[in-house]
């Protein structure tokens, strides 16, 4: 072969490695570009999402403070009802035994009236006797 044509060979041959040489290098440049914007939109994201979570946390301390107001309510509410039942029910208590000796004092009247209409029987009957 001539020395021409190996030349050209070689040539070309020696292009086309710093062609693949230039494609690798920009490959790999464009693969580093890529990974970076990955990362950083990943990192972009993440400090959006761990922002959201924080605000999620306030929120839910926010409403477990407002639970624990409640609850706190809740509880005074019970208390006072509970005193308030108390309270009738002590009222209920004496005016049963107000009822309780209001029958016994109606039984004692109807007794007392029975024997009065007896005894003004018998004083009857020994006025009828006596005439």
């Amino acid at each position: 072969m001539s020395e021409g044509i190996i030349t050209a060979i070689i040539s070309a041959v020696a292009s086309l490695i710093v062609a693949y040489a230039t494609l690798h290098v920009q490959i790999k440049k464009d693969r580093e570009k890529s990974t970076e914007e990955i990362k950083s939109l990943l990192d972009k994201h993440r400090e959006e999402y761990l922002g959201k979570i924080s605000d999620v946390k306030g929120d839910i301390q926010g409403v477990k403070d407002d639970v624990l107001t409640i609850n706190a309510n809740v509880q005074q509410q019970v208390a006072i009802i509970e005193v308030k039942i108390e309270t009738l029910s002590e009222r209920v208590d004496k005016h049963n035994g107000i009822y309780d000796k209001t029958i016994a004092l109606q039984q004692d009247v109807a007794l007392h009236e029975e024997k009065i209409k007896v005894a003004n029987h018998r004083i009857d009957d020994l006025e009828h006797k006596a005439v």
